[in-house]
């Protein structure tokens, strides 16, 4: 029997381990894979301590999806949710973060609703949203609980000093000099029970030994935070005893409320104020009067409060997007630009506005018709066709856009002409395959463009195709060129708040 070398068992140890980890490395990313073809939802916490990027969320305890991203939201948490594709959410969906056991890693659990509401939907935020009590509120709970323990003390420490306390000390001691004689006369009729339990002692704290040698690094994790969270008390009542002490000597807004008489005073004239405004709001007089006690007011303000919601809830899913690209022209060795804004009120829907600086230029067709007329009384005809290019003109594009699964299908203005186009994404939308025609004239081919554009990084890409395929004035040419593009949040709220929309 033939015996493996040493260099061919080390090459056969590598190779499985590869393959290991090429195996859980797909079986660790296919998940995530899926998530990222998810949607986005928000969700607006008080506090999102312990949260990061790719932190799970779950319904029941099963992943359904991960934190994509956390951002300041008017001085609360903002965290986005990825959520797979296939997961519906209803309305009244709940987002709490939670902790797995005392010590473990914070998640989010997503608790659907009664399934009477309508699905959330891309760009949608989760109202209803709860977040776990942190380490600083249980730090103050314990504050009061060693309070209690000290005030506790201080009745011992009455109760037993002087004269009574000492007799009551000594009858204390008295009794346990008797109790002391009753254990050992019960001890000594009892060895053998003592000498069993002794062995069933040591037999525990044999198992005990076991238990703690394979929860060591467990157990020294929970002694290291006691000590920490001690630390932090300590350092909290010395803040609290701070506080009293500037209290006592009338500093601060409750020092100078509690000493300073002029305070008081102001308080009192502030109070007599309160009362004669709150007589004339229970009267129904001027404008919050009127809006207590008036039904029809507050029907107007609850309208108004609904339109504004469905405003502002229209505004977050509103995106807009700039963008620039530059083609590089083979035939003609020039470069043509464009200058591009999306509107993107959905995710399915968008409007495109582009400029374009076509070094072509614009190309007019002029037809001039003669008619001579002879001194025998014919005539002749003649028919003179002329093409002007205006070089200088710069072409505009305005398209609406609807997209389905993979495929988008957009018309309109492309370049100063009507035509439309087709895009079709590929590999989670970082390639697609675009087909454009537009310029649809009589007179010659309509101009028909095919290219490619791949995601080189966030934002940025590289295109590349052949331009006016067919054309018949010999204008057709590969191209390659680079393009940028990112969200402009900014201009995104110029634009909406340039005018309210009414529904």
């Amino acid at each position: 029997m033939a015996k493996f070398t040493p260099e061919v068992k080390v090459g056969l140890f590598v190779s499985v381990g590869l393959l290991l980890v090429v195996y859980m490395s797909l079986k660790v990313g296919g998940p995530k894979r899926a998530e990222e073809r998810g949607y986005d939802l928000a969700a607006v916490f008080d506090t999102a301590s312990g949260l990061k990027p790719d932190t799970p969320a779950e319904i029941a305890g099963i992943r359904v999806g991960y934190v994509e991203g956390i951002e300041l939201y008017q001085g609360k948490a903002r965290v986005i949710l990825k959520i797979r594709s296939g997961v519906q959410l209803g309305r009244d969906t709940q987002a709490m973060i939670r902790t797995r056991g005392v010590l473990g890693d914070r998640f989010v659990e997503l608790i659907p609703g009664e399934g009477n509401e309508p699905p959330l939907g891309p760009g949608d935020a989760i109202n209803k949203t709860t977040s776990q009590v942190d380490v600083d509120a249980l730090l103050i709970q314990l504050s009061s609980i060693a309070q209690d323990v000290k005030a506790v003390t201080a009745s011992l420490r009455d109760a037993l000093g002087g004269d009574a306390g000492e007799l009551a000390l000594r009858e204390i001691l008295e009794n346990t000099k008797k109790v002391t004689k009753s254990l050992n006369a019960l001890v000594e009729r009892n060895t053998e029970n003592l000498e069993q339990i002794m062995v069933n002692f040591r037999d525990f704290s044999s198992d005990m030994k076991d238990l703690s040698g394979v929860n060591k690094e467990n157990i020294t994790a929970l002694i290291t935070n006691v000590k920490a969270a001690s630390e932090t008390i300590e350092e909290t009542l010395a803040s609290l005893r701070a506080i009293v002490d500037k209290v006592g000597r009338g500093e601060g807004s409750l020092g100078r409320l509690l000493y300073d008489e002029s305070t008081v005073d102001e308080l009192n004239e502030t109070l007599v104020s309160l009362r004669e405004i709150s007589g004339k709001i229970s009267r129904g007089e001027g404008t919050i009067g009127k809006l207590v006690n008036d039904p029809s007011t507050a029907e107007t303000l609850d309208e108004t409060l609904t339109r504004l919601n469905a405003m502002v809830a229209r505004a977050e899913r509103f995106r807009l997007f700039v963008g620039y690209r530059g083609e590089y022209l083979f035939s003609g060795d020039d470069v043509k630009s464009y200058l591009d804004v999306r509107i993107q009120p959905t995710f399915d829907k968008y409007y495109l506005l582009s400029i374009v600086d076509d070094p072509g230029g614009r190309l007019r067709t002029k037809t001039t018709e003669t008619v001579t007329y002879l001194p025998d009384g014919s005539s002749t005809f003649e028919r003179m066709t002329e093409n002007q290019v205006d070089e200088d003109e710069l072409k505009f594009s305005a398209q609406i856009a609807k997209r389905y699964y993979d495929t988008v299908i957009r018309g309109g203005v492309l370049e100063s002409t009507g035509g439309f186009g087709l895009d079709h994404y590929l590999f989670d939308d970082n390639v697609k395959l675009t087909a454009e025609a537009f310029d649809f004239n009589k007179d010659r081919n309509p101009h028909v463009k095919f290219y490619v554009d791949a995601n080189l990084f966030d934002h940025m890409y590289l295109t590349a195709g052949y331009d006016d395929a067919f054309s018949d004035q010999s204008e057709e040419s590969f191209f390659v060129g680079v393009g940028l593009r990112f969200e402009d949040d900014d201009l995104k709220y110029l634009l909406t708040g340039a005018r309210v929309p009414i529904p």
